[in-house]
């Protein structure tokens, strides 16, 4: 019960958080003052930020930290050490954070939202050519 807890009011914490702070209506791009996250997708997945909509991309990154967070105290308040939690905590952020960045990237792919539609070609090729070559060992 106090994992759920822990959980839930991590999530609310940090929404607020975001939306008191990091979120504004007004909010348009700059690529001086871009967050490390925000880079980190332009970078690996080619997302065009003329396709998307930034208010939604960081509500979004907002929502992926908090569900990181909530996640990682959820496990983490299994163990009843401090220094396990620590060292717990420690192990799973990078992985915990790295998937759902990744996931969230490939979601944004395949809604079609990247500078080149090359990404999204060489995706659909490979598949291609590994069904033919199913269909060729048959």
């Amino acid at each position: 019960m106090l994992s759920i807890l822990s959980f839930l009011l991590t999530l609310l914490v940090i929404e607020v958080y975001y939306k008191i702070f990091v979120l504004k209506k007004n909010m348009k791009y700059n690529p001086n003052k871009v967050p490390t996250e925000v880079a980190l997708l332009i970078k690996r997945y080619h997302i065009d930020i003329k396709k998307v909509n930034y208010y939604y991309l960081m509500k979004s990154i907002g929502r992926i930290n908090a569900l990181s967070v909530g996640v990682i105290i959820f496990v983490i308040t299994f163990f009843d050490r401090m220094n396990i939690q620590f060292l717990l905590a420690i192990f799973l952020c990078i992985p915990v954070i790295l998937i759902s960045y990744s996931l969230f990237g490939r979601y944004l792919v395949k809604k079609g939202l990247t500078k080149d539609d090359k990404v999204l070609n060489k995706k659909k090729q490979q598949k291609i050519e590994k069904r033919k070559k199913g269909q060729v060992k048959k």
